[in-house]
Formats: structure tokens, C-alpha cells, sequence
């Protein structure tokens, strides 16, 4: 769906990106998705059920049989640190319990 390309790799720091850009798989799938009205029901999903488009897609990859599954677990205590940009500002942001 997308091209990326990757930065130089920096010890401690997560994955680099240089660019994204778009392709015509993924230009092909929107206009799939966007008739059958999925994208509000996607975005607007907290739990995610994998398998949804399994339908849609199922002519195409007809041994599509399995789906994935998420467990259904709690939240781990402990502290979660995010780190949060602006173009080149940023800050470590520590949370202690998540709530959503």
C-alpha cells in the first residue's frame, strides 16, 4: 500500500523514516473500501475484529480461512513513556496507568 523508506539506522532510537509514498495497490484499496463505507467503521473501532473485510476479499484469495484474534487481556501496571514530536521539537511524556 505504501513505499517507505528508511533512514539511517541510530543506535537507541526507533525506526527512521525518510518518506512514505503512496502506490497504486493502495490507491486500488481505498476505492474499495471507500463505497462500501468502511472507513468511519474502522476509525471509529476500539477493538478491532479481525476478518471484517474477509468478505470483500474472499474472491480474490478464495483459501482465505483463518483470521487473526486478539487475546483480551488487562493492562500492564507500570509506567508507559511516550515520545512525542513536532517537527524537530519533542518530549518524553511518562504515564503511570492508561485509562481510554
Amino acid at each position: 500500500m505504501l513505499s517507505i523508506k528508511h533512514g539511517k539506522p541510530t543506535e537507541g532510537k526507533g525506526w527512521r523514516i525518510t518518506s512514505l509514498q503512496r502506490l497504486p495497490f493502495g490507491d486500488a484499496m481505498l476505492q474499495l473500501l471507500f463505497p462500501l463505507g468502511i472507513r468511519g467503521e474502522l476509525q471509529d473501532e476500539v477493538n478491532v475484529t479481525f476478518g471484517k473485510l474477509q468478505s470483500h476479499f474472499k474472491p480474490f484469495f478464495p483459501e482465505w480461512e483463518h483470521n487473526l484474534f486478539v487475546p483480551k487481556e488487562g493492562f500492564t501496571d507500570g509506567i508507559y513513556i511516550f515520545k512525542v514530536s513536532v517537527n524537530r521539537a519533542w518530549r518524553r511524556i511518562a504515564r503511570e496507568h492508561l485509562t481510554f
